[in-house]
Order: structure tokens, then C-alpha cells, then sequence
């Protein structure tokens, strides 16, 4: 199922001019049985939304509105852009994407002016395959083309202006998700992780596209589950990871340095950064790991394997208490390069 719209401003004839989402879902249902739903909305206006799914109420009843799947084959594309301030996709309180029985992937591209939030989630994101957030737009009328915005930096916990996740768009995801990935191969932009943020599925920060870099600046924690930071540029923190396993995939050019004392992670796993450099409050396992990825072009996921870790140059791990265990070969590319395992022990 497929629908595309523009929202151009309307002038009536005694000269009242009213704006107009690209695609609005009121107190409607859109469900498919094993086929895709595709929307794509655009606003060329000042206050509406690309896409808006609302709940408008009557006579003091709620009128709820929802898109969703069922079937291994019933992926969600809702992709939304506004000229404005206005969010490229706004989801209200008491609507709902996805659901339970949602099997298929869900993709969320979201884009505006910068001026104000791209992506608003107050209502309730549900699923079980994959979630994809990640800055995007949609092209004019009648092609209504995909456009992602791969410059555009994403903030998670941020002051509300681009691709911002905030609290409440967090709390609109419900636990259930194979995997969440923020950004995508192909996002080149910088992720922030600006206000403490927790997870309730295994999450992703990709941005394998340029040299942006991911900055933990506030805690970020996943809980037991994994968390993956995939970069092009530089990774860095402010503030401590907690997670079962990390795994870490840079470029030939990413400095990776992750030296927060609070950090608690189970299991780590490096894919070949610059230089790698790792500091853990316990105990800690270098071991395999698999998680996932996505893939901008093909809207679809992707695995990525650190079966053993590398670095090109200089490795450093170390652990504040507790053992560490080596459950993989660890390696350096760069001739003179270095491989510190440490202790608390021998620290």
C-alpha cells in the first residue's frame, strides 16, 4: 500500500489560508496482511507536519489512529518532510505505528528546516523486526523520490532542533524490537548521545557514511543487551556505557577512545578502528559478536560480525576490577603498533 501526498497552502476564496500535512491519518486504521505500507508525506507550509497520525477526539471520545503490519513481509517506510519548523513525521499521543503482530521492519525518516524537532513520537512505536531512525526527506510531487539527509547530525536527548530523539520520542518505543539502529551505512552526520538515554533493545549508533563521529557525552546504557557504535570518524565519551556486549566498528581513520571509568559492559568485540582504547569498571570478555546494521539504500538491515578484534594501530583495554578474558584473537595492523591487556591486578 502506498500513500503519497504534498500539503501545499490553501487559500479559500474570502482569502483564509489554511496549511495542510502531506499525508494526515485521523481517527483512521491503515492495516495490511502480509504487504508493505509505504508513506510519504510533504508539507510546504508553516505549522503542519510531512506526515501527522493524530487522534482526533469527538464529543470527548478518543478516535485513535494506527498503521500496521502483520506477516513476515509487512514492512512499515514512513518517511516525512517539512519546509518548516513543523516535524517531517509527527506521531500524537494515542496513535500508534506498528503493533504486536508487527513482523516486518519499521523505518522512520524524518526531515525539516532545523528550525524546530524533525520527529515527533508521542504515541506508541511497536514491533518486532527491526527499527530504523534515521534523518531523511522526501522530494516534491510526483515522483515524492527518497532523500536521505545524510549530513544532518542526530541528537539524542538534544535541545529539540533537527533529528532529536527525546525522552518522550524514546518512550514511545515499545520493548519488543529485534534491534533499534539511529542513522544509518550511509548517515554521515555526528551522533550525539547529549542526555542520559536507556534502551530496551538491543541498539545501534551508525554513521558509517563520513567522518561525523559518535560522542557519548551522557550515560547510554542498554542494559543486557548489546550496543553497537559503527562510525566513520572518531568515537568518544563523557560519560559511561552500560551494556552486555560492545561491539566497535570504525574506519582506517577513527581514533576510538572510550576511557570512562564507569563503563559496564560484558563482552567486547572491535572491528579495525585508527587506534582502539578501552577502560572497564569490571570484569570484562573479548569475545565475537553479532549485531545489526542498515542499509540506507535497500531500507533493509544488515549484520555486522567482529568475530575477533583489530585495531591498525595501538590496542588498549583495560579493567578497573575483575579478570578479562580472551575468548578471540586480538591483532594490530601498523608496523610498530601495540597491544596492552590490563588488569586491575597488574594495573
Amino acid at each position: 500500500m502506498r500513500l503519497w501526498g504534498i500539503g501545499p497552502i490553501e487559500t479559500d476564496f474570502g482569502g483564509t489560508s489554511s496549511a495542510n500535512s502531506g499525508v494526515l491519518i485521523g481517527s483512521s486504521t491503515v492495516a495490511v496482511a502480509n504487504g508493505q505500507v509505504d508513506i510519504r508525506g510533504f508539507a510546504n507550509a508553516t505549522t503542519t507536519a510531512g506526515v501527522l497520525l493524530t487522534d482526533t477526539s469527538f464529543a470527548g471520545l478518543p478516535l485513535p489512529s494506527s498503521v500496521s503490519t502483520t506477516g513476515a513481509g509487512g514492512r512499515i517506510l514512513l518517511s516525512g518532510e517539512s519546509t518548516s519548523a513543523a516535524p517531517g513525521v509527527s506521531i500524537t499521543a494515542g496513535s500508534t505505528l506498528g503493533s504486536a503482530a508487527t513482523q516486518g521492519n519499521i523505518v522512520i525518516r524524518a526531515a525539516n528546516n532545523g528550525a524546530g524537532d524533525a520527529i515527533n513520537l508521542a504515541g506508541t512505536v511497536q514491533g518486532s523486526g527491526v527499527l530504523n531512525l534515521r534523518p531523511g526527506g522526501v522530494g516534491p510531487a510526483p515522483l515524492f523520490n527518497l532523500v536521505d539527509s545524510v549530513a544532518t547530525p542526530i541528537t539524542i536527548g538534544g535541545a529539540g532542533t533537527g533529528f532529536d530523539l527525546s525522552a518522550a520520542d524514546l518512550a514511545a518505543l515499545q520493548p519488543g524490537f529485534s534491534s533499534i539502529v539511529v542513522g544509518s551505512d550511509a548517515h554521515a552526520g555526528a551522533i550525539t548521545v547529549a542526555s542520559a538515554a536507556t534502551f530496551a533493545d538491543p541498539l545501534t549508533l551508525q554513521n558509517d557514511g563520513g567522518a561525523g563521529g559518535i560522542a557519548i557525552n551522557a550515560a547510554l546504557s542498554n542494559g543486557p543487551r548489546n550496543l553497537t557504535l559503527s562510525s566513520g570518524g572518531a568515537i568518544s565519551q563523557s560519560a559511561p556505557i552500560t551494556a552486555a556486549g560492545l561491539l566497535v566498528r570504525g574506519a582506517p581513520t577513527s581514533v576510538v577512545t572510550l576511557n570512562n571509568a564507569a563503563n559496564a559492559v560484558g563482552t567486547l568485540s572491535v572491528d579495525p578502528p585508527a587506534s582502539f582504547s578501552f577502560v572497564n569498571s569490571g570484569p570484562l570478555t573479548l569475545g565475537p559478536l553479532t549485531t545489526s546494521g542498515f542499509v540506507a539504500a535497500s531500507n533493509a538491515p544488515q549484520t555486522i560480525v567482529a568475530a575477533n578484534s583489530t585495531a591498525a594501530g595501538n590496542f588498549q583495554v583495560q579493567t578497573l576490577a575483575g579478570n578479562l578474558t580472551l575468548n578471540q584473537d586480538v591483532t594490530t595492523v601498523n608496523a610498530g603498533s601495540n597491544i596492552d591487556l590490563a588488569t586491575a591486578a597488574c594495573s
